[in-house]
Parts: structure tokens; C-alpha cells; sequence
């Protein structure tokens, strides 16, 4: 078991301060700061949540994270010479490169995401399910409240 000091700094049974690895500091993370790049906003609030062992945000962030990238990727009649006779003979590890989703697209990608799980909550209560309900509901304010964090200027 450790103890914790005002300073975060975490201390041994024996009484010992814990000696930093790598020269980072041991301190608990902060809270997300408000960022303008909302994959970062993404990643660094699932980092602070997976630390927190916040089971509910963790996947709802991983949920909004991978539907930004999944935004990304091209689709197949996109691809030069793209027949699926040609996808098919083709080798497994064929790289294509990714589009560019802009700040805008990403934040209204969460947003479509924030939607989703609000309309999710909805049915399952309309359909008795409390408990899925209040999950889906959880799900959606944890990404709200990254949202809140996220300051777009329009027009990037």
C-alpha cells in the first residue's frame, strides 16, 4: 500500500519516498486542460479516465476515438484501381494513405456520438431497462464533458 503527500509524491510501507523512474514525476495527472485538437482532448481524457479506472468514460472515449478514425479511412471505390477482383489478389499489409478529417468534422463526429448514446438511453428505458439506460447516459455525459473542454475556432 502506498500513501500519498499533499505534493503527490507516494511513499513505501517502509516509510520511503518513492523514487521517480525515468525522472518523471509521480504525481497524479491533472485535469484535461481545454485543448483545440479534439483527438488530443480525446486521448488525454481517456488517459486521466483509464488512470481513474473509470470503466464507463473509458469506453465511451474509446468508442468517440474510434469513430474519428474510422472517418479517416478512405473508402474502397476511393482507391486507385480499386475492383474487389484486385482487393482480393492483393497483399494483406497494403498501405493506403488516410484522409484528413478537420477539427470541425471530428467535433461533430463526438457530437454524433453524444446523440447516439442519448437516443441508446432513451430506448432503454422506453424498453425497461434502467440500468442500460443510466450506462448509455453516463456514456454520453463523459463525453460532454470532454466537449466542454474542446474550443474550435470555426473555419479550421
Amino acid at each position: 500500500e502506498h500513501r500519498r503527500h499533499a505534493i503527490g509524491e507516494a511513499e513505501t510501507r517502509s516509510g520511503r519516498p518513492c523514487v521517480p523512474r525515468y525522472g518523471r514525476p509521480m504525481a497524479t495527472p491533472p485535469s484535461t486542460p481545454p485543448s483545440t485538437d479534439v483527438r488530443r482532448a480525446l486521448r488525454l481524457a481517456l488517459k486521466e479516465r483509464m488512470v481513474a479506472r473509470d470503466r464507463v468514460a473509458v469506453e465511451a472515449l474509446r468508442l468517440a476515438i474510434g469513430a474519428v478514425e474510422n472517418a479517416e479511412a478512405r473508402p474502397v471505390d476511393d482507391l486507385p484501381g480499386a475492383t474487389w477482383s484486385a482487393l482480393e489478389d492483393a497483399p494483406a499489409t497494403a498501405e493506403v494513405a488516410r484522409r484528413h478529417v478537420s477539427e470541425q468534422e471530428a467535433l461533430s463526429i463526438v457530437r454524433a456520438e453524444v446523440d447516439e448514446l442519448d437516443e441508446a438511453a432513451a430506448s432503454a428505458r422506453h424498453l425497461g431497462r434502467p440500468d442500460a439506460a443510466e450506462r448509455a447516459s453516463q456514456q454520453a455525459g463523459a463525453l460532454r464533458s470532454v466537449l466542454a473542454t474542446i474550443s474550435v475556432v470555426d473555419g479550421a
